[in-house]
């Protein structure tokens, strides 16, 4: 109905008080007639844009019509109400043919403001309700409810100061406007799910789209409108044109959140539009500035030498502006993502700042977390029984995390976790490439960490066993040897007392402190061989071992069998080596006879560039239900107590089997 009356309005000049912005002046027409164009084709130019607005936004409502009719009840209705609110959008409230029909008559008129603020109530209905249909807080209904009485009254009392156009009407709007933006902040923030949060992301960006064309068309047309001219010709042809792409892109954006297709790629979009619009906008303000100010300057105006100097200063800024914005960009969404150097080296700084572990490993997660605007980062470290916990973290852990492993020297040490800035969204190729460089430097940085602590309690284990040793000795020779020795110190007085007068009791005196005297003398032989086995000293490592193979073997079931190099054939082993490989022995042995319920066992040494240990027996194994008693760890702890390693597994075969490891070099030091 409206497009007769559009054309009619298009294809009639108008020297002043003209009907509608796309009227054109007679100086203008002739403008028009010098390019080739006529009347009719400028109508038809312009009616064409108003029906790519009905295409498109009429194509988009059916697809997700079709999409949504047939989901459950509530998505069903959200279908109906987006098919509706597009609908009004691309034919009535965008779409300036709709509103000729607003001449034929008051009949007309009526229809038009009711059709519009049908529109208006079904589109800030959708835009309240998005993504999922429900109005949410509840009070919202409220709001809903007013807007509907806004409505009913500009449309039925025809009361035209609240027409949406109008001031007034405008004003209200722009409130609505602020809710709706406020609603979808609440909604993405307290209440979106991953896909909502994306489907958020993509409704906000095309309603960007659409209230930028709005913006740059009241400046444009309304607020700065150019004189009747080539200019205002050019405006209505180019402008125009150009404006009427951009509100389709709200069409496509919400079917692209609605039928989620690609939801991921949205952060991507805004990272270009936020280049490009602020590249456009710096182009254009340099541009404007250089040639007014210039031409200001010299009092020249549309001088074609200025206008060429400004292209060339913008050609030789423009690469350096665009890198610029993208820096800048890329560090609001993506943080310094794009500078994996720079964070790597604050990472560096971090670590040589710290006081200790913990502070070292809560700086690393802090610095991680803010360098790629990560809302949660956190690494996982061994506990003291073994299973992975958190030993820092930063942020609240959300559902969705990526694990990466910590690897030091081929073996996984940790992991280090971390959250995408989007629930749901996946890290980027390049964030991964980021993400494994600080998983190399936090893996070496975990394993110092490690290592410091285990140096640490490896000295306290050490200072606590030797006063230990020494309590131990101290008890031994004040409780044992110290009253032995001061009894026989009685004794020999009473046996000097009674020497010449009963030499026979002085004699059974005496008697009972040589006894005394030998018993003396193997507690200390006991104490010092604690210290360290004689036999080692008479021995060796080797012959220490058969010997005391052969004493516990005595009287038993069990065969042992020792296979080592001749006496000859071994190097000169340091003293805490032969300790630790003797003690670790006895153990095992101990271990064999005592819960092994063995027949065979078998003692294996061999040199390869350490001392390697091998005891192997054919018993019931190690049990799956019971826990590793204190043998086996004091077994483990002494072998790392030298440097060494000390592992025992279960064969397949049955039995048990400890591989022992000791090196050759530094182990006094150790």
């Amino acid at each position: 109905v409206g497009t007769p009356v559009f054309y009619a309005i298009l294809t009639t000049p108008c020297a002043e008080n003209c009907l509608y912005f796309l009227q054109l002046r007679p100086t203008e027409v002739d403008h028009l007639t010098a390019l080739g164009w006529s009347l009719p084709a400028y109508a038809y130019y312009q009616i064409a844009q108003e029906t790519l607005y009905l295409i498109t936004f009429g194509a988009v409502a059916a697809v997700i019509y079709l999409k949504l009719v047939h989901q459950r009840s509530a998505q069903r209705w959200f279908g109906l109400l987006t098919t509706l609110a597009l609908l009004a959008v691309g034919t009535i409230l965008m779409a300036e043919t709709a509103m000729s029909v607003k001449h034929l008559g008051i009949g007309w008129h009526r229809l038009y403001d009711g059709l519009k603020a049908t529109g208006y109530v079904a589109f800030l209905a959708f835009c309240f309700t998005f993504p999922d249909g429900r109005l949410r807080p509840r009070w919202l209904r409220w709001v809903f409810a007013l807007m509907v009485l806004w409505m009913v009254v500009w449309v039925v009392p025809t009361w035209t100061v609240l027409d949406p156009a109008e001031p007034v009407g405008i004003y209200l709007s722009l409130i609505l406007l602020a809710l709706m933006v406020g609603v979808q902040i609440y909604r993405y923030r307290r209440l979106a799910d991953p896909i909502q949060r994306q489907q958020t992301k993509w409704f906000v960006f095309g309603f960007g789209i659409v209230f930028l064309a709005v913006l740059l068309w009241s400046t444009i047309f309304v607020t700065l409108p150019l004189p009747p001219g080539p200019g205002r010709l050019a405006t209505n042809l180019l402008g125009q044109g150009l404006l009427a792409l951009l509100p389709v892109a709200f069409a496509v954006c919400i079917a692209i959140s609605l039928l989620r297709y690609r939801l991921w790629d949205i952060d991507i979009l805004i990272n270009r539009t936020l280049v490009y619009t602020a590249l456009t906008t710096l182009v254009v303000g340099l541009y404007a500035l250089i040639v007014a100010g210039v031409g200001r300057l010299f009092h020249s105006e549309n001088n074609l030498a200025i206008s060429l100097s400004a292209t060339g200063v913008i050609a030789v800024l423009f690469q350096p502006a665009h890198a610029w914005l993208q820096r800048l960009a890329n560090r609001w969404l993506f943080g310094e993502r794009d500078d994996p150097a720079g964070v790597l080296t604050r990472l560096t700084s971090q670590l040589a700042g710290a006081n200790s572990g913990a502070s070292l490993l809560s700086s690393l997660v802090e610095t991680i977390a803010i360098s790629l605007k990560l809302p949660y980062v956190a690494l996982h470290l061994p506990a003291a029984d073994g299973a992975l916990a958190v030993a820092a973290q930063t942020g609240r852990q959300p559902a969705h995390v990526e694990t990466l492993p910590l690897l030091h020297q081929q073996e996984t040490i940790g992991q280090l976790v971390v959250a995408p800035r989007s629930p749901g969204e996946a890290l980027s190729v390049a964030d991964q490439q980021l993400l494994a460089a600080i998983a190399r430097l936090t893996a070496t940085t975990a394993r110092t960490i490690q290592l410091t602590d285990e140096v640490q309690e490896a000295r306290v284990r050490t200072v606590s066993a030797r006063e230990e040793e020494r309590r131990r000795l101290r008890r031994d020779l004040h409780d044992g040897l110290g009253p032995v020795l001061a009894g026989q110190g009685l004794k020999l007085a009473a046996a000097r007392q009674l020497l010449y007068d009963k030499p026979d009791v002085a004699a059974r005196l005496l008697d009972e402190v040589m006894n005394q005297s030998a018993t003396t003398v193997a507690e200390v032989r006991r104490l010092v061989y604690a210290l360290r086995p004689p036999t080692l000293d008479e021995f060796g490592l080797v012959g220490a071992i058969r010997e005391h193979v052969e004493t516990v073997g005595a009287g038993t079931q069990l065969a042992i069998t020792v296979d080592a190099p001749t006496v000859t054939v071994m190097p000169e082993i340091p003293a805490a080596i032969e300790v630790a490989a003797f003690r670790i022995v006895q153990e095992a042995l101990n271990n064999v006879l005592r819960h092994a319920q063995a027949r065979h066992c078998t003692i294996i040494i061999e040199l390869d560039g350490a001392l390697l240990v091998t005891i192997r027996d054919d018993g019931i194994g190690l049990s799956e239900t019971n826990k590793p008693g204190w043998g086996l760890q004091s077994m483990r702890e002494r072998a790392a107590e030298v440097g060494g390693s000390c592992e025992v597994l279960s064969n397949e075969a049955g039995g048990v089997t400890v591989h022992l490891a000791l090196p050759l070099e530094n182990g006094e030091h150790q």
